[in-house]
């Protein structure tokens, strides 16, 4: 089912009618992906992009620790340079 449909389906169920009827697995199911290419490279960073993100969240609240309960002030140089590569560099952030 197209990402569309599932927006038709959602918007008919909450007629007032039919939202009586509807079953929370129809309103609230997951969306799914279908990732086409040949490229083994280009899939493995797709999905390794979430262990990556995880990997970089935990970077960070370490370096958070450090400098709070630690006295390293030292380290936030590093952690506003990580901030400064995500989101000058590429566009990103820990908000999702």
């Amino acid at each position: 089912m197209s990402i569309l449909s599932k927006l038709d389906r959602i918007i008919e169920l909450l007629q007032p009618k039919q939202l009586e009827e509807a079953t929370l697995e129809e309103i609230y199911s997951p969306t799914k992906y279908i990732i086409e290419t040949t490229d083994l490279n280009e899939y493995d960073k797709f999905y390794k992009g979430p262990i990556f993100y995880n990997c970089l969240w935990d970077l960070d609240q370490w370096l958070r620790s450090e400098i709070k309960y630690h006295d390293r002030e030292v380290l936030q140089e590093v952690r506003d340079k990580l901030y400064d590569i995500m989101s000058e560099d590429y566009g990103v952030n820990f908000d999702l």
